[in-house]
């Protein structure tokens, strides 16, 4: 919905940007929602990589979410693990015997 601005289920182009989308965090205070957070004693919780917007079709309700820029996740292998699709399944799994 992004970029092409039309709906991907239902082909509706009246669309709705949520440029900052917020969530409660420590107190009252909100924050953007964001693929990673980190907890700190003075401030709480903040929003560290990957904040997040949305696009929503008024026909349809659909939804989309989008990562303003992934450069600021930290990859772990564990909660959040890069997947490399470059390569074909037949090279990543062996064969059905």
């Amino acid at each position: 919905m992004a970029r092409a601005h039309r709906c991907p289920a239902c082909g509706g182009a009246q669309l709705i940007r949520f440029c900052h989308v917020k969530e409660a965090a420590a107190g009252q205070q909100m924050i953007d929602l964001s693929l990673q957070k980190h907890r700190s004693v003075w401030s709480g919780v903040q929003a560290t990589g990957a904040r997040l917007e949305a696009h929503a079709c008024r026909s349809c309700m659909l939804v989309e979410w989008h990562a303003t820029t992934l450069a600021d996740v930290v990859v772990d292998g564990v909660e959040v693990i890069v997947i490399d699709g470059s390569t074909s399944a037949e090279e990543r799994s062996p064969p059905y015997r």
